[in-house]
């Protein structure tokens, strides 16, 4: 009979004999990824934010200043039927928040405030292709910002004397014409139609509360405009120009104190925000301008009495 040592003895032996087998098994069973390899790629909606502030809140009555109801900026409805008779609207504040929505940010939340300015919370679906021509534009915004920077230290360290309150005032202005050209950009920005073809906007603004900024609009028409290839009535091309500046007016946010319809060659020579739009057609390696629409306004804060 076996002792209880030899049968520990083999079962040792089985087990050498037998682990070249095991092993090869084990090698061969296919292995999982280790778990930092794995993707961790988010499969559910991804955001991007902004937090802002847009400054004071002013407020109007629109009751009271029907102007503003006539030319479509307010969008309180007095419904004096059921009691609610007059109420104040912050016209400024909702151009901005319209700007951003047309962009696709959305209002989530108030975080706060700081120094008795609301702050924002806005919100909207992730897009690369979006966030990245935005950072362009950004990055060319910061360089005409930088290169201004520049140019003001070059004419500080060659002058004799430096005025610190010129030196504020000339920085001031700067940002006074940067904000207004951004802002007026926007708007034009805002309008996906047109095939917009060029935009140039300077602004000559010559105090740091002041305001003159013009735009130069060229569309391409020839989608709209052109017949059997190089047909065209000027009367349509003409109300194409009357539309695309009207559309930007508003877009802007624009008020008129002239008595002047906002398209009219006198709310344009008259106005602050000057905007030419110019319609151009293109036909076999050919181009014409065959309508120029002029609108002119100003910014609704710079209402008189603001």
């Amino acid at each position: 009979m076996p002792t209880r040592k030899n049968c520990r003895l083999s079962y040792i032996v089985l087990i050498l004999l037998c682990l070249p087998q095991i092993l090869s098994a084990q090698s061969a069973r296919p292995s999982s990824p280790p778990v930092a390899a794995q993707s961790t790629r988010p499969t559910g909606p991804q955001w991007e934010y902004l937090v802002i502030s847009f400054g004071k809140t002013y407020f109007s009555d629109p009751n009271a200043e029907p102007e503003t109801k006539t030319k479509g900026l307010s969008k309180l409805i007095s419904y004096s039927r059921i009691g609610v008779v007059s109420a104040t609207e912050a016209l400024t504040v909702e151009w901005q928040m319209d700007t951003l929505g047309k962009f696709g940010w959305e209002l989530v939340g108030i975080v706060g405030a700081i120094g008795g300015d609301q702050q924002m919370v806005f919100r909207r679906r992730y897009d690369p292709t979006q966030s990245r021509a935005e950072a362009a534009l950004i990055r060319e915004e910061g360089e005409r910002l930088l290169a201004t920077q520049r140019q003001l230290a070059s004419d500080l360290a060659q002058a004799d004397f430096v005025d610190l309150d010129e030196v504020e005032r000339i920085a001031a202005i700067a940002q006074t014409r940067q904000t207004e050209e951004t802002r007026l950009r926007s708007a034009i920005d805002s309008l996906r139609n047109p095939a917009i073809n060029n935009v140039k906007i300077v602004s000559t603004a010559s105090a740091p509360n002041g305001s003159a900024v013009r735009a130069e609009v060229t569309v391409d028409g020839s989608v709209q405009l052109l017949r059997e290839g190089n047909k065209y009535r000027s009367q349509e091309a003409q109300t194409l120009s009357n539309q695309i500046a009207a559309a930007i007016y508003s877009a802007a946010g624009l008020i008129s104190e002239y008595g002047a319809a906002s398209s009219s060659n006198l709310g344009y020579s008259l106005g602050e925000v000057k905007i030419s739009v110019s319609i151009s057609v293109s036909n076999q390696g050919k181009q014409k301008t065959v309508a120029t629409a002029v609108t002119g306004g100003k910014w609704p804060e710079r209402k008189r009495g603001f």
